[in-house]
């Protein structure tokens, strides 16, 4: 069996690469352009009554340019009235620096929780743009 690659690599790792490249401006260049891939990707999962619930830059797949969200193994079904649910069931992972203040302790991780991370996401690209590193960011 061959298989191809998903993707030529995660947002976390591009991020890795800009810096490699002393930021040039061909890898920043997508990254303006991913603002709104990703508002308007997470608009049309909440649309469609999806949280995705772990969006973090690990998550978000870069292929040929384009940015597309991944890992949705925590998400929930909200299609039907049978299936909604406004809490999460029992443990859900989270990532620290991506989870908003109200999920830290075990608490509701609502829509607005996907927009709080995606926020941080957001801020991390910002940090790229400015020829800054991400761990720099975090030491701020």
């Amino acid at each position: 069996i061959i298989m191809s690659p998903a993707a030529d690599c995660n947002l976390a790792g591009y991020y890795d690469r800009c810096v490699e490249k002393d930021y040039s401006s061909d890898m920043l260049e997508p990254i303006k352009m991913w603002f709104s891939c990703l508002s308007a990707g997470l608009g049309y999962l909440h649309a469609n009554r999806i949280r995705h619930k772990d969006i973090k830059p690990q998550n978000i797949l870069v292929k040929d340019g384009n940015v597309l969200f991944t890992d949705f193994g925590i998400t929930k079904d909200f299609t039907s009235p049978d299936k909604l649910t406004s809490s999460t069931e029992g443990y859900t992972p989270k990532t620290p620096m991506y989870c908003p203040p109200e999920a830290a302790n075990e608490g509701r991780r609502e829509f607005p929780a996907d927009i709080f991370s995606l926020g941080c996401v957001f801020a991390e690209m910002a940090t790229i743009l400015a020829h800054r590193s991400v761990p720099s960011f975090c030491d701020y």
